[in-house]
């Protein structure tokens, strides 16, 4: 009888496990569920409860599209708690101190695996360990040649600077470095160095060597990076490809990165989460 007892219990043990396996598949090989699921199970310090999240599969669920859904509702409250996106992405928000910064920029590549046609995310993309955070903007201009190509680049967003002395009888060519110098810090924008439209993720060894370097070097490299065959954050990739520039605007320069760009890419950050959010409601 014993042994009669024991067979049926690891008869029970093996089919379970067994239900399980066919289970995690399923998920496995739906591709919203893999990428929401592969988010939510690396966040170190909110990890859900895995039982709960099987349970609400096995009890609550009529489609794969319910618990897709409701995944998605997990991920929002993880980013974003309980406010509203609008009030998320505030002006004066320091990004780059925000707990939130690296979540955001990882879901914003999975919504970008998500599209037709692109690949799913390896699942070493969603740990955080081999990231560096990248400020896009760089430190001012280090050599002569990079100053003397920043000041004629204000001169053509700022005419009025035509009108400083020190230009007047001189040509930007023959300027010494303080002159420069001081025409950069005097010209030079204002720039939010931690908005989130001037942040991206990037592996710790490709950002190791670009840092500090002009924003046109770091495009060049990123993109030819990419085109070698190697992996770029598609969210990243995204960015230095500008893809939040309306083709037919007058602004469309690829050698600097200034407060325009900043604030077009942060516009678009939240309208590509708001409105993918949205779709928490449309399917209830």
């Amino acid at each position: 009888m014993e042994e009669i007892e024991q067979l049926e219990n690891t008869t029970k043990f093996y089919n379970e496990l067994q239900a399980l396996h066919f289970e995690l598949v399923n998920w496995y090989q739906h591709n919203e569920i893999y990428h929401y699921l592969g988010f939510l199970f690396h966040q170190s310090d909110k990890t859900p409860d895995f039982y709960k999240i099987l349970n609400y599969w096995k009890e609550d669920c009529n489609t794969r599209s319910d618990f897709s859904n409701y995944l998605l509702e997990q991920i929002k409250v993880v980013l974003f708690g309980e406010e509203e996106i609008e009030a998320v992405f505030k002006s004066d928000l320091n990004w780059y101190s925000d707990e939130r910064l690296v979540p955001t920029l990882l879901f914003l590549d999975i919504i970008e695996a998500l599209k037709e046609n692109r690949n799913r995310l390896h699942v070493d993309a969603f740990l955080k360990k081999e990231n560096d955070i990248e400020h896009i903007y760089p430190q001012n201009p280090r050599t002569e040649k990079d100053k003397k190509g920043y000041i004629t680049y204000l001169v053509e967003l700022n005419k009025e600077i035509l009108k400083d002395v020190r230009l007047k009888n001189s040509k930007i060519n023959d300027l010494d470095e303080n002159i420069l110098n001081d025409l950069i810090e005097q010209y030079s924008e204002k720039v939010s160095t931690d908005s989130i439209g001037n942040l991206v993720l990037l592996y710790y060894s490709l950002n190791r060597s670009i840092q500090n370097k002009s924003y046109a070097y770091k495009r060049k490299r990123i993109l030819d990076y990419y085109n070698e065959g190697n992996y770029i954050q598609p969210h990243t990739l995204k960015v230095f490809s500008r893809y939040f520039q309306d083709s037919n605007s007058d602004y469309n320069d690829g050698k600097f990165w200034t407060q325009i760009d900043i604030s077009e890419n942060e516009k678009h950050i939240k309208s590509t989460l708001a409105e993918f959010f949205n779709k928490i409601k449309i399917k209830k």
